[in-house]
Formats: structure tokens, C-alpha cells, sequence
């Protein structure tokens, strides 16, 4: 997996990169687990506190 993150990825920096993901499957699997439909909920997380505008810097 590091082969496709880049040479300098480690551990800690491919976990970040899946962090928002883990989130929204919780988001997800609490909604089913309480009868809910998934659809109805916003699961792109965003992992890190900074606001992010789409834009590259």
C-alpha cells in the first residue's frame, strides 16, 4: 500500500488517509443499527479540524 501512498508514507500517515472513511462507516452502521436509512446522512468526514474549501494550495 505504501507503494501507492509514496515512499514516504509510513503507518500513521496511510491510518490518517482512512480516518474520514472509518468515520462515515460508523455514521452509517449506527444509522441501520437504529433503523435509519443511510442515505439520509452526510458520511464524507472530514478527519481533519481545518476547513477545506476544494481549492489546492
Amino acid at each position: 500500500m505504501a507503494k501507492h501512498f509514496g515512499s514516504d508514507s509510513d503507518v500513521n500517515s496511510m491510518k490518517w488517509q482512512f480516518r474520514g472513511i472509518r468515520a462515515g462507516a460508523k455514521i452509517q452502521q449506527d444509522a441501520l443499527a437504529n433503523g435509519k436509512d443511510p442515505k439520509d446522512f452526510n458520511v464524507l468526514v472530514n478527519p481533519d479540524s481545518r476547513k477545506r474549501d476544494g481549492k489546492s494550495a
